[in-house]
């Protein structure tokens, strides 16, 4: 059986400041403590890049030793593909978690607005409408489109 908590007045009462988004971001605090890691695996692997190039420096071109070469631009291309990977992983792991974020505190939002007017969500925009109309705005609002 699926039980869901569903808003109340009393909830929508309280008062509307930083607390509504604290809130959504304590709830979402595992998928940004992974963003987090994944982030301190990008540094590490960013500072590992710079220390291959030196080693190439100083074992390959001063001493002339071209046996580990191979071994160092293995290392090096072996690097690279997991930053690639960790980055694609975060990105996605962080647009997701506030996108989640985005639509819980719209809904919340929304629904405390209906209920301060007194009417549903989707009848708001028709009563704008309408109010503008009644103040004497006939000529409708032109919407660009988003460019």
């Amino acid at each position: 059986m699926l039980i869901s908590r569903r808003i109340s007045l009393g909830d929508l009462a309280c008062k509307f400041d930083i607390t509504w988004f604290v809130q959504a971001m304590h709830k979402y605090r595992y998928l940004q403590s992974e963003v987090m890691v994944a982030s301190l695996f990008l540094q590490l692997f960013a500072l590992v890049s710079p220390l291959f190039f030196q080693m190439v420096n100083d074992k390959e071109l001063v001493h002339r030793g071209l046996t580990t070469l191979d071994v160092l631009v293995f290392g090096l291309i072996t690097v690279s593909i997991f930053e690639s990977l960790f980055d694609a992983l975060r990105t996605y792991v962080f647009s997701h978690t506030t996108n989640r974020i985005d639509v819980e505190l719209s809904a919340r939002l929304s629904s405390r607005a209906s209920v301060s007017t007194g009417m549903p969500v989707g009848q708001m925009p028709v009563a704008s409408a309408t109010a503008a109309q009644i103040a004497g705005v006939t000529a409708p609002i032109p919407i660009l489109p988003a460019t």
